[in-house]
């Protein structure tokens, strides 16, 4: 990054400040817990009667997922189902500070044709089974929650987390929800967002600082956040239906010195920094719109077509951006609408116009989406999802 694109980050971060600090722009929707959300909700969720007592403000409770689809392009077809439960909750210690946990277990079931041959067989749901995110630690009700966990490297990039194409294209920290991290995250009363997180292996680290009026996933009438991130980890892209990684010294990885990295691949430089901004805004009820580029310094030596092929990058990654667009269903029942569209450096642009139908409920739906790739194979995704 140039001289001059460092100080133009650096004033929009300043200005960033200026409007965190005012409580002007519109109505704050604070939740209970920064982490948990609106725990003491009974609504949320199912109550676990055991570790749960109201009377001083503490509630657990679990939820649980099944997802499943299908993915084809070319002569390539996968299928997956995902089982997930999760527990989360708050437990106050003192009159400010509190116990919180969000633990999220995932089963997952894939079945893989490539070109015609099974890779991937069915394994009678034996297959994978992790955590997919693991937070605990302590929230002071000012101070904000301390944790430690699985979790991802930065957070303000989940806005553009839309569709089936979502989170392909933002330059986020390559290994996504990686264990061994120290976690903090606040939303302060006047819009003010700050979360950061450090891996004690890898050493990897990130931040976010923003505005913003409401959660990134709540969604309230004429609301909006803006944010800027920053990492020293792995970027990495979706490009010719693979993942491209950046910042990758395949002579270390190759001798296995890949302790600096969440990744197989070991880090070429801990000081090549991804830079980010995104944003969402919410329109009544109707509409919601967001956005997110980013940026890391690439390596003029390796040509495009290099990094394609090897599927990695020494340097950076360049530039890259996403918008997208969807339209909500009145009383959130029947079809929703999503538009969601990419640029990368090397995949260059993707259009994705995806259908939903939701079942009175955002909880239970089911979308089909068509993606087009101005590089590669077009994708068609069939997916369904049950929250209860």
């Amino acid at each position: 990054m140039s001289n001059l694109s460092r100080r133009s980050y650096i004033n929009s971060l300043a200005l960033l400040l200026l409007v965190g600090s005012s409580s002007a722009f519109g109505q704050i929707y604070k939740q209970q817990s920064d982490v948990v959300g609106n725990y003491l909700n009974d609504n949320l969720g199912s109550t676990v009667p055991s570790i749960t007592n109201t009377k001083d403000k503490s509630r657990w409770y679990a939820t649980f997922r099944i997802k499943g689809g299908n993915r084809y392009y070319k002569d390539n077809n996968s299928d997956y189902i995902q089982f997930n439960s999760r527990l989360r909750g708050k437990k106050y210690i003192s009159d400010h500070w509190g116990i919180i946990g969000d633990l999220w277990f995932r089963a997952i079931e894939n079945y893989n044709v490539k070109d015609g041959t099974v890779v991937n067989k069915f394994d009678d749901f034996n297959e994978t089974t992790k955590w997919e995110q693991m937070r605990i630690g302590f929230e002071n009700d000012t101070l904000g929650a301390f944790m430690f966990g699985k979790h991802t490297t930065t957070w303000s990039f989940f806005t553009v987390d839309m569709g089936s194409q979502g989170l392909y294209d933002t330059q986020a920290e390559a290994a996504g929800k990686d264990s061994g991290k120290f976690l903090y995250k606040k939303f302060m009363d006047n819009g003010l967002f700050l979360a950061a997180s450090y891996d004690r292996n890898s050493h990897i680290w990130g931040a976010d600082i923003g505005y913003q009026q409401t959660d990134i996933y709540q969604i309230k009438p004429n609301t909006y956040g803006l944010y800027m991130s920053i990492h020293n980890g792995q970027p990495a892209v979706f490009a010719q239906n693979k993942p491209i990684i950046g910042n990758v010294d395949i002579n270390k990885t190759k001798a296995g010195h890949t302790s600096n990295s969440d990744t197989p691949y070991a880090r070429t430089d801990p000081r090549l920094f991804t830079y980010a901004i995104s944003s969402f805004y919410n329109y009544n009820m109707q509409y919601r719109l967001v956005s997110e580029f980013a940026y890391s310094r690439r390596d003029n030596s390796e040509s495009y077509e290099q990094i394609l092929s090897q599927g990695y990058a020494k340097g950076g990654l360049g530039f890259s951006g996403t918008v997208g667009i969807e339209r909500f269903p009145k009383n959130a029942d029947g079809f929703a609408y999503v538009l969601y569209n990419t640029w990368d450096e090397l995949g260059k642009f993707s259009v994705t116009p995806q259908v939903e139908y939701w079942f009175g409920s955002p909880n239970l739906r089911a979308w089909l989406s068509y993606t087009w790739e101005q590089r590669t194979d077009d994708n068609i995704r069939l997916e369904a999802q049950w929250d209860f």
